[in-house]
């Protein structure tokens, strides 16, 4: 990327002119002659990481690393973006499955222990990082889709133990909604008095549910 008398600002990403680093028409700091792009979004120069033009104080330019389109990494923090992920460890780091598209999520692990991680997203701004209590032993956590995951005896919604289910009678009905041979449970959580013999979903996008003695939204009582 080379300067330019006949240079045109155009928003599209890093440019040169004039001896300077821009993004989006916008000045950065950014030392032009050690500036080495990584990914769209990132640059690093010989003593800082930048997102879109921003420094990020504290990455680690030396080591600083894409992980996939929406991570990336150096010695000391996993980012999403200019966010750091809280709690959780570039040691030994490694996504366990597809990241999904819908709700932006996935299971990881590092050298401490394992992670259900939510990313920033139009709902949950500053995203989430749970750690998944009980796991001694992760090759035998096993996980079932983008929600629900087992480990032993226990089974996880959204990395939250479902407290008193029957693993082998165990069902996923619909997203958050599951069951056993007692009982329904929306989440992690037990609905009261719910029929799991006859309960169903009636109406997915205003989350209503029924069973043979009642009508549900939202997972509360509506009747």
């Amino acid at each position: 990327m080379e300067d330019n008398d006949d240079y045109k600002c155009e928003k599209n990403g890093y440019q040169i002119k004039n001896g300077r680093v821009n993004y989006n028409c916008r000045k950065t700091d950014i030392d032009v002659k050690s500036f080495k792009k990584i990914g769209n979004e990132y640059v690093v120069d010989n003593d800082y990481v930048y997102y879109r033009g921003i420094k990020l104080h504290g990455a680690d330019s030396k080591t600083f690393e894409i992980i996939n389109s929406e991570l990336a990494k150096d010695k000391n923090h996993i980012y999403h973006r200019d966010k750091v992920l809280e709690l959780i460890s570039p040691v030994q780091f490694e996504i366990l499955n597809d990241l999904s598209s819908k709700y932006n999520t996935f299971y990881a692990k590092d050298d401490k222990g394992l992670y259900y991680i939510i990313l920033s997203n139009f709902y949950i701004p500053n995203g989430v990082v749970k750690k998944i209590t009980g796991i001694e032993n992760v090759k035998e956590f096993k996980i079932l889709d983008e929600n629900y995951s087992i480990y032993g005896d226990k089974i996880f919604f959204l990395g939250e133990e479902i407290r008193g289910v029957d693993k082998k009678t165990f069902e996923i009905i619909d997203y958050n909604y599951s069951k056993d041979k007692n009982s329904v449970y929306c989440g992690s959580t037990k609905m009261k008095n719910a029929d799991p013999k006859t309960f169903e979903v009636v109406d997915k996008s205003r989350n209503l549910t029924k069973d043979k003695n009642n009508r549900y939204q939202n997972c509360f009582l509506i009747d």
